[in-house]
Parts: structure tokens; C-alpha cells; sequence
């Protein structure tokens, strides 16, 4: 039992560093505050032992993490598609003008 509660000790304080550090990097975004609300929950249910849900609430960041990339990809697109219609249109306008 003692064991128990020392493993789910630690691995609270290791998910706090987690989340201390996503704070320190200027990330306190929705998952680690969620995060952090979910472990004080699973601390307050198992008195200092958390379950395996933690694991499943990290895959659900994963798909947020790769959300936001494939967001991220979308954006240099079309920022690139604006600025090759900039260069064409220059073109145009120099044609024009020879």
C-alpha cells in the first residue's frame, strides 16, 4: 500500500514539473490547465494515487499537437500561394509598362 501511494506520489510531482515547465515556456494552454485540474481530481478520488486515465488525457494532447501543426502547414500554404500571386502580378505590371 505504501508503495502504491509513494508511485502515485511521484508520478504527481513529475506531471506538476510537466506542467510547471509547459507555464516557464509561455504554454499555459487549455491541456495543461485541464491536465492540472484532472490530477488534483484523480489526488482528491484516490487520495495520491492516480489511475491510468493520465496516459489516455496525453494521447488526447498528442491529436491537439498535430491539430495544430497540420493548422500551422495550412497557413505557410497559403502564405506562400500569396506571395508567388505577388510576384506574378508584378511581372504583369512590368510587362505592361515595357
Amino acid at each position: 500500500m505504501i508503495r502504491q501511494l509513494r508511485e502515485g506520489y511521484y508520478r504527481v510531482v513529475s506531471y506538476f514539473q510537466k506542467i510547471k515547465s509547459l507555464v516557464r515556456r509561455g504554454r499555459e494552454s487549455r491541456g495543461s490547465q485541464k491536465l492540472m485540474m484532472n490530477i488534483a481530481s484523480d489526488q482528491q478520488l484516490e487520495g495520491g494515487v492516480i489511475e491510468e486515465n493520465v496516459e489516455a488525457k496525453e494521447v488526447k494532447r498528442k491529436g491537439a499537437k498535430k491539430a495544430r501543426k497540420s493548422t500551422v502547414k495550412k497557413a505557410v500554404k497559403k502564405r506562400r500561394a500569396r506571395s508567388t500571386r505577388k510576384r506574378a502580378k508584378k511581372r504583369r505590371a512590368k510587362k505592361s509598362r515595357r
